[in-house]
C-alpha cells in the first residue's frame, strides 16, 4: 500500500508512559487521503476492504 495510516493524533499531553493522553482520529486531510486510497485500490481492482483492514489495524 502507498499510503500512510490513517489515524493521526488530535490531542497529545503528558509525559509518556506515566498519564499521557493521546486521542486519535480522522481529520479531513486524512479522511481525504483515505478515500484517495480506497480510489485507487478499485480502480486497480484491488480489494478496497485491505484498505480499510489497514486502517482498521492501526486505529486499534
Amino acid at each position: 500500500m502507498s499510503h500512510p495510516p490513517y489515524i493521526e493524533v488530535l490531542f497529545a499531553r503528558g509525559d509518556p508512559p506515566y498519564g499521557a493522553i493521546v486521542v486519535r482520529g480522522l481529520t479531513p486531510r486524512s479522511l481525504s487521503e483515505l478515500a484517495c486510497a480506497v480510489a485507487e485500490a478499485d480502480q486497480a481492482g484491488k480489494a478496497i476492504e485491505d484498505v480499510f483492514a489497514a486502517w482498521a489495524q492501526v486505529y486499534e
